[in-house]
């Protein structure tokens, strides 16, 4: 039995992870303001966590850094009896090769892996894959109208407010696998066409 995550695209404002125990990219110029500053200093302000701290303390997450917080995460999970294996990409694995049941897993996940990675990935990924901190949901409606996956004539205001008033009504053709590709990569995502033409 295992748990395995797998990192997908959040749509709109980052959700602050709630952090619940403790001890469980590219450097900015300093002349340059850091897009991801604000995101920082409110994980920063969430962990109680001395590791998550460090690696924060700086607004920058190096290839080094998380490779160390997955180290540190490995080793804490098999401290307590499991598996751990990370899958690349933000991919992780625990598996319970003690038979200690469902329960006891979800409970490692929950209050010793969730509250290190969690932060980390969504800023280790975010500054990554969208280093200027665009707008996740407008780049994505974009995305959508490009491969004619939403309806064209809609401005991206009115399809927020539709999705508001009329959750019901489906406003993307998610039967067209362009609408997945868009949710993978709502900023490079190009079908099978070559690179994507989306406006910088």
């Amino acid at each position: 039995m295992s748990v395995k995550i797998r990192p997908v695209i959040i749509v709109g404002m980052v959700v602050a992870v709630a952090l619940v125990v403790g001890g469980c990219s590219q450097p900015s110029s300093d002349s340059t303001p850091n897009p991801y500053a604000a995101e920082f200093a409110a994980a920063r302000a969430q962990t109680d966590i001395p590791e998550v701290r460090e690696v924060l303390a700086d607004d920058v997450i190096t290839d080094a850094e998380y490779l160390q917080i997955i180290q540190l995460i490995i080793g804490r999970v098999e401290d307590l009896g499991f598996s751990a294996e990370y899958m690349g990409d933000g991919g992780f694995t625990i598996g319970d090769i003690n038979n200690q049941g469902q329960d006891a897993m979800e409970k490692v996940w929950l209050e010793c892996v969730d509250p290190i990675k969690g932060p980390i990935d969504l800023l280790y990924f975010g500054v990554r894959d969208n280093p200027d901190n665009r707008d996740v949901g407008r780049a994505l409606f974009a995305c959508y109208q490009r491969f004619g996956v939403a309806d064209e004539r809609l401005t991206f205001e009115e399809f927020q407010e539709l999705g508001r008033t009329n959750p019901s009504t489906p406003l993307v053709n998610f039967d067209d696998p362009d609408a997945l590709g868009c949710m993978k990569d709502p900023f490079h995502y190009a079908g099978d066409s070559g690179p994507s033409s989306e406006p910088s």
